[in-house]
């Protein structure tokens, strides 16, 4: 699989996750309670699980490393994410308002980091197949 289709495929997962982040935060959150929480579920997993596709897609054989990945990427941008929600609004603020700041700087933080690693990851040599006899 040549190099472009790789980054190709791996930038479609991104970006796919990225669409459903944006829909659960923009169309089903205005509809939901304020303290619903599956369109915030939504909003934070989806890039890091389009992020895991796109690479199992691109690079089948590397999986642990995708998943490695990928996950690495969800769990420091969620603590990146609360940085910046305290830093911005602070911590009463953001309690009142039930984190929404928190729930919008989630998926693109993790769309940084995501491009980030997918073009580390790219620049990877292919991984050889041996044969056994």
């Amino acid at each position: 699989m040549s190099q472009r289709l790789r980054v190709g495929l791996t930038i479609a997962g991104i970006v796919l996750g990225l669409i459903v982040a944006l829909v659960a935060r923009t169309a089903v959150q205005p509809n939901a309670a304020v303290d619903a929480l599956a369109p915030n579920v939504w909003t934070v997993i989806s890039v890091p699980l389009g992020f895991a596709l796109g690479l199992l897609f691109s690079a089948p054989r590397r999986w642990p490393q995708a998943l490695g990945w990928s996950g690495g990427v969800y769990f420091f941008s969620l603590f990146v994410a609360a940085r910046l929600e305290l830093l911005i609004r602070g911590a009463e603020a953001a309690q009142s308002s039930a984190h929404q700041l928190y729930f919008t700087l989630a998926p693109w933080v993790q769309l940084v980091g995501a491009l980030g690693v997918g073009w580390w990851l790219s620049k990877q040599p292919p991984v050889e197949v041996k044969e056994r006899h």
